[in-house]
């Protein structure tokens, strides 16, 4: 399953274990969660949604699973209450400045925004203090900054939001 996984061959890797019981393997939970990434990327929702609730149940301390069963109820079931609730789950779990909870703090945001919840979506991004941006890597570094920028203008703070998407475009430029 992990070489399948790695090379993207989501099909090959449904084809082998659609009807696999992981149950009562050694690490079911992981196993659900690459069945139900495959399904994620073949845009198979019922069975995605599925097996990555599964995983969150077997492992619910795993954010990379929430992060993917988020994904699951954005982009496909398109229930944004889910996603955020899984978003938040994601990042909560994974106290670091990896791709994975900023994506998942990018993405809540987004949501939040778009239910004109700013607040909120300021809540999430405080993680991110002006003496932790060096720690995320530039890529999510200028997602970040943006975020906080849309946020501050979705707040009638123009000043600073005009400061973060100026920091954003200087980050960005080196990417």
């Amino acid at each position: 399953m992990r070489e399948l996984s790695k090379n993207d061959r989501w099909m090959g890797l449904i084809e082998e274990f659609e009807n696999e019981d992981f149950s009562a393997w050694p690490e079911a939970a992981e196993a659900f969660h690459m069945r139900g990434v495959g399904y994620l990327h073949l845009k198979d929702a019922p069975k995605a949604e599925r097996d990555l609730k599964e995983a969150v149940e077997r492992d619910p301390e795993e954010g990379f699973f929430w992060y993917n069963l988020a994904e699951t109820c954005h982009a496909l079931l398109k229930d944004d209450a889910r996603a955020l609730d899984a978003y938040r789950k994601a990042f909560e779990l994974e106290d670091n400045f990896g791709w994975m909870p900023a994506a998942a703090a990018v993405k809540a945001v987004n949501i939040l925004l778009y239910q004109v919840r700013n607040d909120e979506a300021l809540d999430i991004l405080r993680r991110y203090r002006d003496e932790d941006m060096e720690k995320l890597p530039p890529y999510w570094r200028f997602h970040i900054l943006r975020a906080y920028a849309r946020t501050y203008a979705a707040q009638g703070r123009e000043a600073e939001a005009r400061v973060k998407f100026r920091q954003a475009l200087i980050v960005e430029s080196t990417v």
